[in-house]
């Protein structure tokens, strides 16, 4: 009877108690909930960790009871000897019954959770992908839905809010919600029953009970629907048959719940487990979400964070901590996608201080943390080192798919008992480091292949592996990677990563003589903004490599002339277009530099050097100019004439208009469209909009010419038509950012922003909306764009003084006079 005992406190508290550690976690929770201290050391000898010739006394079997809700130790002989537990000829009391107990357990998984969080599970975010995708299931004819993702992805959190959520809501007050660790159904594996008859009694039912029966076969209207959870199925330590076993129960149980849709059956793993799981699936018609084309080349059905997610979390986090708050938005677009997988941003937000500021475009340290955490000082290191530098090597540095057999003819990875090799490969499977991939040759001969799923983690191994090679970081392995890597994918990938590793490491040697690489080499390299968007941090670095390069006619081109960095033109970019300048002698190059330094100057309300450098780009045959340059150009004159001159600027949009209708490409006219576009906003003439662009409200091409065609259409229709914000179009915004060209995305996200922030205010969601208008004007202040922030603190105190928020309304228009002061501008901001 103490066995049974101990089996139902195993079932409350969701764990095994397998370690003297767990008797100190029983003995918190004892006091917490029942108010009465047992010692951790008389619990390690209730359960067998301290030898003892006695019984356990009967005070501590009292309280012990009481704990899994008896009166008392007498109570529960009582009730587990004559087996009276609730009939089941009441389905109502049982479904009250079970729905208790389910309670406890969900609650004593949640908490684990909880504990086990990497980020403070508060300070999470609460997914909307996953509430649209149960309420999808759960209208429909599935059974089952299996949520796939490697280990860091957020699975369990993701699940645990929607619990939390649910719980809440009145209208689910009559369901039952069991969210259970799979850890438990080791409890089950070594049983001779059903697993249905197994959780009757975890939930407090008999084993004879016809509670699911009555339910499946509809005699009884029952309250609610019937959710069970079955959170981690990769954490089951039964092994051989008895984990065979507990698959393929879930997976009958799934199917007999099919006959009725007051059950629903969700389920969570790894990939590599779901694969050993669904062997069993003979009825796949059931499982919803799981078809293989749904999951992504990391394994996972689930999608990574969003930009929107990302920053709640900074915000719940290390914008909590420090002064100046953290933008999604300015981070390098690299670690955007790489901190996307949680636990990728659990490690970044564990590093990040305000001195390390340039943590923002360097996703190299957030990879390493990540390879010293997950490989190098983990479990099985050794065994983990050689399995990924054989992949690379059996690879030729990523050219070609290496067979699983290749490996394992190698290292034993199949074996469970030859060593650490199979430990070592199932923990990289597991936490999605490689990923096995199923292919049919030619003669219909299934073959399965492994390989390392994240691109940018693939070259940062393959660089370290050359750098192993080489013993330290040099100009040979650039010129051995361009000769020897010329038909593979990854080679512009690798040669960035090098290039960013010799510039974080400061040694100049490497890549001084970077663009005397193939002609081929570069411009691969150069598709990519990666290499100018590395020059944002470190001005020891950039003062010391510009002037080479800016005397290189391949680097003025590629480098310079190609790569504008309006993102940063301010700050960073400010030195490159200096630079270049400096090194020109050619009408067209002063020119070029010229318009870009008045644009700056123009954007960072300084009238006085953008005039100088005006007069200095006017003369030239813009059509000659590259379209963009040519916006920018035409921008300047439209800025020039309203906010210097005091003069309508009706002549220069006219100009304009006529030199958009040369370009007879559509792809040029959006680029020179894009900055004359904006500076209508900024001197409040945006209904002259459709005059430079075709306007349009289809989103169907995901490229930054679509995205910046649909925002600045948007934001013509909301001032000039009236039409607000829809909710689709508020969730096409949020999209449109992950396709903006890194470069000079800013402008785009700062009109992106301000329209969300209409929406929510149409919405009277006034919280919200006020993020959205922050998150602009913060996004305008890092980037130096004072003419913008102006603009948007002066419409933010007509806002404030709409809500009677005057005080705040009179600071805003303080600081806009004194960017205007400052700024030698004549006419007033519209």
């Amino acid at each position: 009877m103490i066995e049974k005992l101990k089996n139902e406190i195993e079932i409350k508290i969701g764990r095994k108690i397998s370690y003297q550690k767990d008797c100190i976690y029983l003995s918190a929770n004892i006091l917490e909930q029942s108010k009465a201290y047992i010692s951790p050391a008389t619990l390690r000898r209730v359960f067998g960790f301290l030898a003892t010739n006695s019984n356990p006394s009967r005070v501590t079997l009292d309280i012990l009871s009481r704990f899994v809700a008896y009166k008392d130790w007498d109570d529960f002989i009582q009730n587990n000897t004559n087996n009276k537990t609730t009939s089941s000829s009441n389905l109502i009391e049982c479904w009250d019954l079970v729905a208790k107990n389910a309670s406890i357990i969900s609650s004593n998984s949640i908490e684990q959770i909880r504990i086990k969080s990497g980020i403070e599970f508060d300070s999470t975010v609460k997914r909307a992908f996953i509430k649209d995708r149960l309420k999808t299931f759960f209208a429909s004819q599935y059974s089952a839905v299996a949520f796939i993702a490697p280990g860091g992805y957020g699975g369990s959190t993701m699940l645990a809010h929607w619990y939390l959520n649910r719980i809440k809501k009145k209208k689910h007050t009559g369901d039952i919600i069991l969210f259970m660790s799979a850890q438990l159904l080791d409890q089950f594996a070594p049983t001779e029953v059903f697993i249905e008859t197994w959780l009757l009694r975890l939930l407090g039912l008999k084993p004879d009970s016809a509670f699911f029966t009555e339910i499946l076969h509809g005699k009884n209207n029952v309250q609610g629907q019937f959710i069970i959870i079955i959170d981690a199925l990769d954490e089951i330590t039964s092994q051989g048959s008895k984990q065979e076993k507990i698959y393929k129960s879930l997976v009958d149980l799934a199917e007999k719940l099919a006959k009725s849709d007051k059950f629903k059956l969700i389920v969570t793993a790894r990939l590599s487990t779901w694969k050993a799981f669904s062997t069993h699936i003979k009825e796949n018609s059931i499982w919803g979400h799981t078809d293989p084309e749904l999951f992504s080349k990391e394994g996972a059905n689930i999608p990574p964070l969003n930009h929107e997610e990302i920053q709640v979390i900074l915000d719940n986090t290390l914008n909590k901590d420090y002064a100046n708050r953290i933008l999604v938005h300015e981070m390098h677009p690299d670690l955007r996608e790489i901190i996307s997988y949680p636990y990728f941003l659990q490690l970044f937000i564990s590093v990040y201080t305000p001195e390390s500021k340039h943590l923002l475009n360097d996703q190299l340290s957030i990879l390493s943390e990540f390879l010293k955490k997950q490989v190098y000082f983990a479990h099985y290191s050794d065994e983990k080192i050689d399995i990924l530098n054989q992949i690379i090597t059996l690879s030729k540095y990523g050219q070609r798919l290496v067979l699983k057999d290749e490996l394992k003819s190698i290292y034993p990875i199949h074996l469970k008992l030859s060593g650490n090799y199979y430990a070592a490969y199932e923990d990289l499977t597991s936490y999605g480091i490689i990923i096995e991939e199923t292919q049919v040759d030619t003669f219909g001969v299934y073959l399965k292949y492994i390989r390392i799923a994240n691109q940018q983690l693939m070259s940062m191994l393959i660089v370290q592996n050359l750098i192993r090679i080489e013993r330290g970081l040099n100009s040979k392995i650039f010129l051995w990677v361009d000769k020897n890597l010329s038909d593979n994918e990854l080679k512009s990938s690798i040669l960035s990563t090098l290039f960013k590793l010799a510039y974080k490491e400061r040694l100049t040697d490497p890549i001084q003589n970077f663009f005397e690489l193939s002609k081929e080499a570069l411009a691969l390299t150069f598709q990519n903004p990666t290499i100018t968007i590395t020059f944002r941090t470190d001005s020891l670095m950039r003062n010391s490599l510009l002037p080479i390069y800016a005397k290189n006619p391949t680097a003025r081109k590629l480098f310079f002339e190609n790569n504008v960095d309006l993102n940063h033109i301010v700050d960073s970019f400010n030195l490159f277009l200096k630079t270049y300048l400096e090194n020109s002698s050619k009408n067209d190059e002063i020119v070029w530099a010229n318009t870009l330094l008045c644009f700056n100057s123009f954007i960072s309300a300084d009238s006085n050097h953008a005039i100088a450098h005006l007069e200095k780009s006017n003369h030239t045959n813009t059509m000659e100019l590259d379209p963009l340059i040519a916006g920018i150009w035409f921008a300047n004159n439209i800025i020039f004439e309203t906010f210097v001159e005091n003069q309508n600027s009706m002549g220069w949009i006219e100009k304009a208009t006529k030199h958009s209708a040369l370009y007879k490409d559509n792809e040029a006219k959006d680029d020179f469209a894009e900055f004359v576009v904006l500076s209508l906003i900024l001197i409040g003439q945006s209904h002259y909009i459709p005059k430079i662009i075709k306007l349009s409200d289809d989103f169907s091409k995901p490229n930054h010419r679509s995205a910046m065609r649909f925002l600045f259409t948007k934001f013509y229709r909301f001032e000039h038509e009236k039409k607000v914000i829809t909710n689709e179009e508020n969730s096409i915004i949020e999209q449109i950012y992950c396709v903006l060209n890194p470069l000079r995305s800013y402008f785009g996200i700062i009109v992106g922003e301000t329209l969300r922030s209409s929406y929510f205010l149409s919405s009277n969601n006034l919280e919200e909306s006020n993020v959205c208008f922050r998150n602009a004007i913060e996004l305008s202040g890092i980037a130096g764009y004072k003419l913008v922030e102006a603009s948007l603190m002066k419409n933010l105190s007509m806002l404030l003084n709409q809500l009677g928020e005057n005080e705040k309304a009179n600071n805003c228009i303080d600081y806009v006079d004194s960017i205007w002061k400052r700024s030698g501008f004549k006419h007033e901001l519209p």
